[in-house]
């Protein structure tokens, strides 16, 4: 179990403890695995903006949450904004996107809508599910403008039909700078481990 110093890193805390347990159910020796605990955290925290009952007590046991959704979103957004305003000192470029895509017609509580709207900047668009064409290529299009053209295709038309109710998309990108550059000269192919007995060739960048 993590600790949190101050009550503002409690989402911090929550979400790399979330990672941790994650990447234990999901590390496989045949695939590799990489995935933002932040961008997958923050996103179901707007799912769980809208939990109540036992679904929320649930919610919260396997995410880390607190049960004060003030103090949680809160936190979310702060982290946020502090990401994205180092994008001003020009080192790197960071983008960060959440989603809900709701069923034109489909209730959802007004204190719902409140919470995305207070903390998420939206968070939700309404559409049409029974129009999956046209719903893949808006899902698809915000996708790619948020990672800069380099995620297409995420939903296909086959993932949606009538009976859907809500899809959720998270993007994250980014783009940095090393602050000292590896010189590609002296890029050689050394062994790279991928088990105690098992090796292959792979370029490696040594610091010179």
């Amino acid at each position: 179990m993590l600790f949190w110093k101050s009550e503002r890193d409690l989402f911090v805390c929550s979400s790399t403890q979330f990672a941790l347990e994650l990447v234990q159910r999901l590390t496989s020796q045949e695939r590799n695995l990489f995935f933002s605990p932040y961008i997958l955290s923050s996103l179901l925290a707007m799912v769980y903006a809208g939990a109540r009952g036992d679904t929320a007590a649930q919610m919260a046991e396997v995410l880390h949450f607190p049960s004060d959704h003030e103090k949680l979103h809160g936190q979310i957004t702060d982290l946020h904004e502090r990401f994205l305003a180092c994008n001003k000192s020009g080192h790197y470029e960071l983008r960060i996107g959440n989603r809900l895509w709701s069923q034109i017609g489909y209730p959802l509580r007004e204190s719902f809508l409140d919470i995305l709207a207070r903390y998420y900047r939206g968070g939700v668009e309404l559409v049409d599910f029974s129009q999956s064409d046209q719903v893949c290529r808006v899902i698809n299009r915000w996708v790619e403008d948020e990672t800069a053209g380099l995620i297409k295709n995420l939903v296909s038309k086959a993932m949606l039909n009538r009976e859907t109710r809500m899809v959720l998309t998270s993007a994250i990108y980014f783009k940095g700078s090393w602050i000292s550059p590896f010189k590609q000269q002296n890029t050689h192919d050394q062994d790279f481990w991928i088990a105690p007995q098992k090796g292959i060739q792979t370029p490696m960048m040594p610091r010179q």
